[in-house]
This record gives C-alpha cells, structure tokens and sequence, in this order.
C-alpha cells in the first residue's frame, strides 16, 4: 500500500471517530481529537491495517497528525512483509 493510500484511510478513520475532516499535517490534538477519539482511531488503525501498534509509539510524536501516522503504518507494513 503506497503512503498516499494509507493517509487516505487514516483520514477515513479519524473522521468517523470524530467528524473532522483534517490534512495531512493538521495537528489532531489542536484541532480538537480528544483522548478518548485516539483510543479508537488506534483500534480501528490496527483492525484495518492488520497490525498491531507497539505501546512505544503510543505518543503525541507518533499520533501527532495525519502524515506522522501514516509513517508509522507504512513503516509497519513493510516490517511485516
């Protein structure tokens, strides 16, 4: 999957767990992603993607927008190949 495609779904995620319609490098947390919002968007990442998200990377560096989610999808699908 090319990393355009995963943003395409992230942003799928987040905006039925939350009705945002955000870009890329919108910051979540400022644009009003609540805690409760990023327990589920990581619950759906991992069920659609079919992996499973290492609690290290649990942070605001990691969920911090759109594009620095989808690097750690991508970087997790070319792992698990």
């Amino acid at each position: 999957m090319q990393y355009e495609e995963i943003c395409f779904e992230v942003k799928k995620i987040i905006k039925g767990q939350t009705n945002l319609d955000l870009q890329n490098n919108d910051l979540l947390l400022d644009k009003g992603v609540d805690s409760l919002s990023l327990i589920n968007i990581v619950i759906e990442i991992e069920n659609y993607f079919d992996i499973e998200i290492d609690p290290e990377y649990l942070n605001y560096n990691t969920f911090q927008s759109i594009a620095s989610v989808s690097n750690l999808i991508e970087k997790q699908l070319s792992f698990n190949k």
